[in-house]
């Protein structure tokens, strides 16, 4: 996040805004935490926000549920209220069930082999979502 910050503060135009997703801090090989760093680095420069979570295993990382993962939404959500965020978020699925995605696959999604169990998983992280927003207070602004 901090390198978009960077690109962001360059181009120095209110039309063009950050994409924030902090899950792809869990991948980041500069070790930004997601929060709070990452949000830090963009907090009122976002546009949008992708959702999705991650841990950090000895096998590398593993996409989980949003909430269940090293993310800190909890506190990333209670920021953004404070901070009166009025944008969008997106859920972005990078895992399955039953599976587990490959790099290639996360960089060009298509096919059967990319779709198959991605529902499930979608449903499962949207559950967590709304589970996460309720406890903390915020299922109205969810559209619940």
């Amino acid at each position: 996040a901090r390198k978009v910050g960077l690109l962001v503060d360059a181009v120095a135009s209110p039309a063009v805004k950050a994409l924030y997703d902090p899950g792809n801090d869990m991948w980041d090989p500069d070790g930004e935490l997601p929060y709070p760093d990452g949000y830090d680095h963009l907090a009122g420069k976002i546009g949008h926000i992708h959702l999705k979570d991650a841990v950090k295993t000895a096998n590398g990382v593993e996409a989980v549920a949003i909430g269940t993962g090293q993310v800190d939404y909890r506190a990333l959500f209670r920021r953004l209220a404070e901070d009166r965020y009025e944008g969008c978020v997106m859920v972005e699925t990078h895992y399955r069930l039953h599976s587990k995605l490959t790099e290639e696959q996360l960089k060009r999604p298509m096919g059967n082999s990319f779709s198959d169990g991605g529902r499930e998983a979608s449903a499962q992280c949207v559950e967590s979502l709304l589970a996460l927003l309720g406890e903390l207070g915020m299922e109205q602004r969810a559209g619940r």
